[in-house]
């Protein structure tokens, strides 16, 4: 738990001897053996001669601790592609649970060719309960930055090896799950490196059933689970179609409860419908709509995610299929006539606007503006940006008009103003309605409508009302991507460093960033990476070119540069560290994104003199070239040239095969994606070229004298 074995050996020895266990000496123990006959001649089999000593009887136990494996569980059947049915539905979706939402994969890592449940690690979670004199992996180290840490356990078989954690503190999985849902607990002032989940009681279920899903059949019957009463307002099935993260996995569970009860459930079929639709595939909304269209007629729930599907369905041809958008515009009207939701007048809108009748896409659009939802509302505004033309000028008329057209609701008036701001027209009427006295407190502080208003202040030098806004929108919806993603972006690209306590302050807000990124690599290792290279801008200000491309602190630079110099070193490495391992097996465009953060921290160590560190601006550079097999735009061309080239000679075998790969690789980001860069593969090839003319003389033998 506290990582103080190094090996199993280690770990079989310490028992035997700690005073708080077996309490035995090494002659006591070899006494203790020795009184067993059966035991000599097991010892010379083993080891050559019948003596007994307690490295022997470690190394006995650890062999026998090897063989205690047991895999071929319904994941394992599942995730190595043996039985595609072996993982339920429940499982399935915890398995979803426990990738995203619940962000167990970070630490209980899984690979395509592995699964150790495991990043084989040590995290501060909380875990154990306030035993103040528990403190992990600092009983060890003595770091402080150690205490509270334990070694992240496999999950393997985990239903079989209750209580949990290192001290049996959490008596069933459920408590577990509750634990990590509440965001772990501050144990002897050391914050959890968690945040809370806000796990639906069905999302907790299905988390459960994933984890006893981890069970190998070789140690018998999974244990039952210990009863947890369902919540009071379990969401149904078409709800958690809606949003799940898995929604083929709905689709089947609702396929299931379909066969079970002879196609006779309403709530099943309008699941199939919603998750059909999600999966935006031909042939699957084909299937659903057949078999709910009979319903209709009587069923306002059917005929509404029907209509929606068939927009959808539409939308697939190439042109929108216009007899299938009339079915869905009378099916959405009808529906819409009886009281209708946002949600469906979106889709009504949609429908009419591909028809071309736009008076009627209009008020079907500004209706959707109702919406409590902002992403409802946001895809409203899009679809009437999009309905006239999407210039500014005609765009601006209409939220003008939407902004100054009271009753409305506030929160559309608030939306127009921000939509104004968006569309870079009528600033000041933007402003004018985010601020407007009409409009009630609560939905002005709408999280995302706070950051509208910060970018708008941010524009006006407004910095300090920005900054309040700012910090009120992260403290409101610290789980937004959107919101975090704005507050970001506003820090990285408008928030002024005119002094050291700038910076030091936009440190220290970064950090409330960090915290609401937790569990997210990309995110984790970009955000550290933008705000390094942010401090590295300043810190620029105090340095002079060096020879070649070098660069460092002017002589008499002030300290707080200095100290900047190593807190953007820092943040580079920290970003580095938030790189997954398994990123080589991510898609390419991910491990493009990583490269870059590899290659800008390499690029600190090799041109910064101040903190140069040459051999680790090396494995930089191929940590990029390798994680996109040398195509990363910068890492060969000029960096690793540079490097091979003038400050690391003696490496021509390894440059020279750098250069082929780099020659066949080498991509540019332009408007239409990653193209060839042919300047830069040519240049490749040059090196190639060379190098292997100095590889061949120095291959061949001597000439005779």
């Amino acid at each position: 738990w506290d990582g103080r074995s190094v090996s199993l050996e280690a770990q079989a020895e310490g028992p035997l001897l700690a005073v708080t266990e077996l309490d035995m000496t090494e002659d006591l123990l070899v006494e203790r053996i020795g009184e067993d006959k059966a035991y000599a001649p097991l010892f010379e089999a083993a080891f050559g001669t019948a003596t007994i000593t307690l490295r022997r009887a470690a190394h006995a136990l650890a062999s026998f601790e090897r063989t205690l494996l047991a895999g071929d569980a319904p994941f394992d059947r599942w995730w190595f592609g043996k039985d595609d049915t072996a993982l339920s539905a429940d499982a399935r979706r915890g398995y979803e649970v426990f990738r995203t939402k619940g962000g167990c994969a970070g630490c209980h890592s899984i690979r395509p060719a592995e699964a150790a449940f495991s990043d084989f690690e040590f995290h501060a979670t909380g875990a154990g309960g306030a035993n103040e004199s528990d403190l992990g992996r600092f009983a060890v180290t003595g770091r402080p930055e150690d205490k509270r840490r334990f070694r992240t356990p496999s999950l393997r078989n985990v239903a079989h090896t209750a209580p949990y954690f290192h001290d049996g503190s959490a008596a069933t999985l459920r408590d577990v799950i509750d634990h990590y849902d509440r965001g772990g607990q501050m144990v002897s002032g050391v914050k959890p490196e968690i945040s809370p989940l806000h796990l639906t009681g069905s999302e907790k279920a299905d988390l459960e059933a994933f984890l006893r899903a981890l069970s190998s059949p070789i140690l018998g019957p999974v244990p039952a689970p210990i009863a947890v009463a369902a919540p009071a307002s379990a969401p149904s099935l078409a709800e958690r179609a809606r949003s799940d993260a898995n929604p083929r996995a709905i689709r089947l569970e609702a396929s299931d409860r379909l066969e079970k009860k002879d196609g006779a459930d309403a709530d099943a079929l309008a699941a199939l419908l919603v998750a059909s639709t999600r999966l935006d595939e031909a042939n699957l909304i084909d299937d659903a709509l057949e078999r709910t269209k009979p319903l209709w007629p009587g069923n306002a729930l059917l005929r509404r995610e029907g209509g929606v599907a068939l927009v959808h369905r539409a939308r697939l041809e190439s042109p929108p299929d216009a007899g299938m958008l009339k079915e869905a515009e009378k099916a959405l009207a009808e529906n819409d006539a009886e009281g209708g939701d946002p949600v469906g007048s979106l889709e009504l809108a949609y429908a009419r606007h591909l028809l071309g009748d736009s008076a009627r896409a209009r008020s079907a659009y500004e209706r959707a503006l109702f919406a409590a939802d902002e992403n409802v509302g946001e895809k409203a505004f899009a679809g009437l940006k999009s309905l006239v033309g999407g210039t500014p000028e005609r765009y601006g008329a209409i939220l003008d008009d939407l902004g100054r057209t009271f009753p409305r609701p506030p929160a559309v008036v608030v939306r127009a103003g921000a939509q104004l701001l968006e569309a870079n027209v009528h600033a000041r009427r933007a402003l004018a309605l985010l601020f407007d006295p009409k409009v009630e407190p609560t939905v002005l502080r709408s999280p995302r409508t706070l950051v509208l208003r910060a970018r708008l202040e941010r524009t006006e030098d407004r910095h300090t009302e920005a900054t309040a806004d700012e910090h009120a929108a992260l403290a409101a919806a610290p789980a937004d991507r959107v919101v975090v993603a704005g507050v970001e972006a506003l820090w990285r690209e408008h928030r002024p460093l005119a002094s050291f306590e700038d910076c030091d302050a936009l440190d220290r807000d970064f950090a409330l960033l960090f915290d609401a990124v937790k569990g997210d690599p990309w995110r984790t290792a970009a955000f550290h990476n933008d705000l390094a290279f942010r401090f590295r801008e300043v810190v620029s200000t105090y340095a002079w070119r060096a020879e070649g491309r070098t660069q460092q602190l002017a002589e008499g630079a002030p300290a707080g540069a200095k100290r900047l110099l190593a807190r953007t070193v820092e943040l580079y490495e920290a970003a580095v560290a938030a790189i997954p391992s398994g990123a080589a097996d991510l898609p390419f465009g991910e491990r493009w994104s990583y490269a870059a953060i590899w290659n800008d921290a390499a690029l600190m160590r090799h041109y910064w003199l101040d903190v140069r560190d040459l051999p680790k601006a090396e494995a930089g550079y191929l940590r990029a070239f390798e994680l996109t097999d040398g195509a990363y735009m910068d890492t060969y061309f000029y960096n690793l040239q540079y490097l091979y080239g003038f400050e690391l000679p003696g490496n021509e075998e390894t440059w020279y095969r750098l250069a082929r790969r780099a020659s066949e690789r080498i991509l540019k980001e332009s408007p239409a994606g990653l193209v060839p860069d042919e300047m830069k593969r040519e240049a490749a090839r040059r090196d190639a070229e060379a190098l292997a003319k100095v590889l061949d003389a120095r291959a061949r033998p001597p000439a005779p004298k």
